[in-house]
């Protein structure tokens, strides 16, 4: 209930700012936390579910652009762990910023086919 609340508050004050890769990461580790139950602050879950608006938030634009296609049964859940998997085997390139990383995160996983 507190994670529906937090992403209600999230649609309404969402920024699509969210900083470095560092900051996104952070923000990740959190979101893997309040999904495990470890985390289970309204500051924490907040954070949480800010990480994955902003993935959502991205890919769903991108999608849009068609610059990615995401396959109709891919959950935000899943969109949320390709882009923290991709911050977490890239902890040397995590300084640029978070667009420039969610961005290569979903394109490596959801390109195109060329036809």
């Amino acid at each position: 209930m507190k994670l529906l609340l937090a992403l209600a508050l999230l649609v309404l004050t969402f920024s699509s700012k969210a900083g470095s890769g560092n900051e996104l990461y952070e923000q990740y580790l959190i979101y893997q936390g309040a999904i495990k139950g470890e985390r289970t602050s309204i500051e924490d879950v907040s954070k949480g579910a800010h990480y994955m608006g902003y993935v959502y938030g991205v890919a769903s634009t991108l999608s849009a652009d068609g610059k990615i296609c995401i396959p109709e049964n891919v959950t935000t859940a899943q969109l949320a762990d390709v882009v923290g998997k991709f911050l977490d085997d890239s902890p040397a390139i995590r300084n640029k910023e978070s667009i420039v990383l969610t961005y290569a995160a979903l394109l490596s996983s959801f390109r195109c086919e060329e036809e």
